[in-house]
């Protein structure tokens, strides 16, 4: 089996993340919360989650603030 260090796994999630058009602020706290996840053996909440959250940006749903409502 592979193995990668955090580093590796923060920066590959940040920029994915970031080459979706995820503002580098949100980019970076989304991937230090998904590694952190799996450190902790919460897979369900950590990088397996990342294509969804690639997808984000194009769905619209990823810059949510309390007044904002989905779009259609």
């Amino acid at each position: 089996m592979s193995e990668f260090s955090v580093d590796s796994l923060r920066e590959f999630a940040l920029a994915a993340l970031a080459a979706s058009g995820v503002p580098e602020d949100d980019a970076a706290l989304t991937a230090y919360s998904l590694v952190q996840a799996d450190q902790r053996g919460i897979a369900s909440h950590g990088l397996l989650r990342l294509p969804l959250y690639v997808r984000a940006p194009r769905n619209r749903w990823h810059r949510l603030g309390a007044g904002d409502r989905p779009g259609p």
